[in-house]
């Protein structure tokens, strides 16, 4: 990938939403990102990535999966915003940025792209997303198609469930 060209970079968590990336990149113009559909076959979403923070919080991650297909937003942007992104999402450490070839849908063409995938030093299982990261996903998901938005959908009902079932347990009188 050249220096001198637009870099792709694809997301499948928070990131799709645009708001969300502007705002961790300290863009006050979330139009100055160009963004399209795209989709990484062989791939599936998963939510093992342990949280910095919160030991029982799974952030998204993609896994190889040959029956899968990981639907996501391709972006364009240059070196430098990479470079911020590798720091926020904590490269190497917590994350590993690695060119992967992606679909544009629109386009119908294999494009090679950026993507971050989990450092397999922190993958856990029995990792539940937070609700209000799910709702960005949400918030991102305007570009893939129904049947994948309703998946995230379902995600973010069982990760509320599961929010309302810890608390409940948390709150009983022993």
């Amino acid at each position: 990938m050249s220096g001198d060209t637009p870099q792709l970079y694809f997301a499948y968590g928070a990131n799709m939403c645009v708001r969300q990336l502007a705002t961790r990149l300290r863009r006050s113009d979330v139009t100055t990102f160009k963004r399209r559909a795209a989709v990484l076959p062989g791939y599936r979403l998963t939510f093992d990535k342990l949280s910095s923070t919160d030991p029982s919080i799974g952030y998204a991650n993609v896994a190889k999966d040959p029956c899968d297909t990981v639907e996501g937003v391709l972006y364009e942007m240059d070196f430098d915003c990479l470079g911020q992104l590798d720091r926020i999402e904590l490269v190497p450490i917590h994350y590993i940025r690695t060119a992967i070839r992606v679909m544009d849908v629109h386009r119908g063409s294999f494009l090679e792209a950026h993507v971050y995938v989990a450092n397999p030093t922190i993958i856990r299982r029995g990792l539940s997303p937070d609700p209000s990261y799910l709702d960005l996903l949400l918030e991102g998901s305007d570009l893939l198609s129904s049947a994948y938005r309703h998946r995230l959908a379902t995600n973010v009902r069982s990760a509320r469930d599961l929010t309302a079932i810890k608390f409940a347990e948390s709150c009983i009188w022993r």
